[in-house]
């Protein structure tokens, strides 16, 4: 069952009992990357693509309230996101909070499960047939306004499933897609990335990343055929001051195994706010996205560096892009 779980963990006991300054605090109510006034439902459907009892999450926002994304809670049509989770990370709650945030929001949130049986073409195919049958079976789903975001090789099989989405017709009138920490992109050959010219994409990678090479996004977002002012690729840093850790990993997007949630709200939750806005109404589309709030002393957080020509930021890797999977090309040299 999902739970509403949007507080800040609590600081370090050493940082906590010596008054010392712990990390930002998270974005208030209201404001980019902030909580929304809308609560929750979901329902579950098996996939019909399924094997081993792969399921359909349709998760959406309840109440009276004006939501930030427009209109009220409970329109009966919602701006939807679709999203492709991390190997093994079946059930949504993983990523509790970054769901939780977007129906807080207004959006309707659809998150199709697939199996970890290596079978690539088959996985892919799993997760568009959810995300596919979710607008049939639920009226709430606005299949004109539309996001795509991804984890680890459900970042990877992002661009993907927004091709397989433009040719529905999907994103008619807005579209956005994120790649969070992605792993190797399969099914769309190893040239230039085809997707609808008014998308907007916004790419994230995290120094800390140890098991999936910030390479294999940067490739993606130099392919992808869209303008520099429509797509960005954003570096979060971690930093360690007065015995607190904000630290920007592989895992960052994830509430259970996750790392620091200011990470999640200043690197995560904020730029995509501001990604959708520009997509959805043209706002936001000037913001800066690397700023990480301040820490409670008052002290900036260190920036994020959100750049067009992105380069080679993080440590080696387990899954490097030379690894044999990527049937993509690795554009820079070894991983630092």
């Amino acid at each position: 069952m999902l739970v509403n779980s949007v507080t800040c963990a609590a600081p370090p006991a050493e940082a906590a009992s010596s008054g010392l300054p712990t990390p930002p605090a998270e974005p208030a109510p209201g404001e980019l990357g902030g909580v929304g006034p809308c609560g929750y439902d979901y329902e579950v459907r098996d996939n019909p693509r399924a094997w081993l009892g792969e399921q359909v999450w349709l998760i959406e926002p309840t109440g009276k309230a004006a939501a930030p994304t427009g209109g009220n809670c409970d329109d009966p049509q919602r701006p939807t996101i679709f999203f492709a989770h991390g190997y093994l990370l079946m059930n949504p709650l993983f990523y509790e909070d970054l769901l939780y945030h977007w129906v807080s929001n207004g959006w309707v949130v659809v998150y199709a499960n697939y199996n970890p049986i290596p079978l690539f073409s088959l996985q892919y195919d799993m997760v568009d047939t959810g995300f596919r049958s979710a607008a049939e079976w639920w009226d709430r789903i606005d299949t004109d306004d539309v996001g795509f975001g991804g984890h680890s090789f459900g970042g990877g099989m992002t661009p993907w499933l927004v091709q397989q989405a433009a040719q529905r017709g999907w994103g008619s009138d807005a579209l956005w897609f994120t790649t969070l920490a992605q792993a190797f992109s399969l099914s769309i050959g190893s040239g230039p990335i085809a997707v609808p010219d008014h998308a907007r994409a916004l790419l994230i990678g995290f120094e800390g990343d140890f098991l999936v090479d910030n390479r294999l996004g940067m490739e993606v977002y130099e392919a992808l055929e869209l303008p520099d002012d429509q797509k960005e690729y954003l570096e979060v840093f971690s930093e360690f001051r007065a015995f607190s850790l904000a630290y920007a990993s592989h895992l960052s997007p994830m509430t259970i195994f996750g790392s620091s949630d200011s990470i999640r709200e200043y690197g995560i939750y904020r730029p995509l706010d501001a990604l959708a806005a520009c997509a959805r109404t043209g706002e936001h589309c000037d913001t800066d996205i690397t700023w990480m709030g301040e820490w409670t002393d008052g002290v900036e957080a260190r920036r994020s560096v959100a750049t067009d020509d992105p380069v080679d930021f993080g440590s080696p890797a387990l899954v490097e892009c030379t690894l044999f999977l990527n049937p993509r090309p690795c554009l820079q040299g070894p991983s630092t």
